[in-house]
């Protein structure tokens, strides 16, 4: 449970899109270590409404992508830890300094301390949301979440679980953010849409697929989050494997079909 004394320092705000110099300095440097890719799709996202991109990880190299790369605004979702400057100290050196640079203490634990300032300062500026997984607080993650979309803005969100593989390219999604189609359903009578994004290192792509919704008035909440997510994940897969990202209904209701229609789930082509 978070604690009573716990008050995240990251996410009470939307970026406004005027940066620091230090902030513009540290993006020109990070550019320079990762290219421009090629953006693929956008014509299947509707810009007059707010969506969900639901990316694979890849690590650290998909979030920095996304900041850099992607050319619509966002708003996304970072690890909880990442909140608050004791935690992200100790996230850092766990995930980070130790596990990817494979440091040792003391050095893993001066480097994280060195990093956690510029860490919060980066979270802060392109308005992180937390995600407080298994906590109280991650009603404060929804409620944010659904203020961003609100507004306007779009989410970005990197649903892979670290600890359940899918395939060589990806691992299993979890299925908490779909939770986000009920509140947006519940507050705005409109359907939320979840695009697939596959973020392809290799060949410095970003691919867009088609959006997917999930009727809001479905019975089974539980359920439908679950093909939802498996819907999505199936999608991000497919792409990743040379599919056609315009066809990532596979499995899944499109509507309109009278044999389908118990699933949840609809495919939205381009808009």
């Amino acid at each position: 449970m978070t604690s009573a004394r716990f008050r995240p320092e990251v996410g009470s705000v939307t970026p406004t899109g005027r940066h620091p110099l230090w902030f513009r300095f540290l993006e020109g440097i990070l550019r320079l270590f990762y290219p421009r890719h090629e953006v693929i799709g956008l014509g299947r996202v509707d810009r007059s409404r707010p969506a969900v991109f639901a990316c694979n990880h890849a690590e650290t190299y998909g979030p920095i992508v996304m900041t850099l790369r992607f050319p619509l605004p966002f708003r996304p979702w970072v690890h909880g830890n990442l909140a608050s400057r004791e935690r992200c100290l100790e996230h850092l050196e766990m995930d980070f300094t130790r596990r990817l640079l494979r440091l040792r203490p003391p050095a893993s634990r001066w480097l994280a301390a060195l990093i956690t300032p510029v860490c919060m300062g980066l979270m802060r500026q392109i308005g992180a949301i937390p995600v407080f997984r298994g906590e109280m607080a991650i009603r404060d993650t929804f409620r944010m979440s659904l203020d961003t979309l609100r507004a306007g803005h779009s989410l970005v969100i990197f649903p892979e679980a670290r600890e359940r593989p899918h395939s060589e390219q990806l691992r299993d999604f979890r299925i908490g953010f779909a939770h986000l189609a009920w509140l947006y359903g519940g507050e705005t009578g409109q359907a939320l849409r979840f695009h697939p994004v596959w973020i392809d290192r290799k060949a410095r792509q970003i691919v867009i697929g088609s959006a997917l919704e999930m009727d809001p008035a479905e019975r089974n909440p539980r359920l439908a989050r679950e093909r939802l997510a498996r819907a999505l994940r199936d999608a991000v897969q497919g792409i990743a494997a040379g599919g056609d990202p315009e066809n990532t209904d596979q499995g899944i209701a499109s509507k309109g079909d009278p044999e389908n229609t118990d699933q949840g789930i609809a495919s939205k082509g381009d808009p």
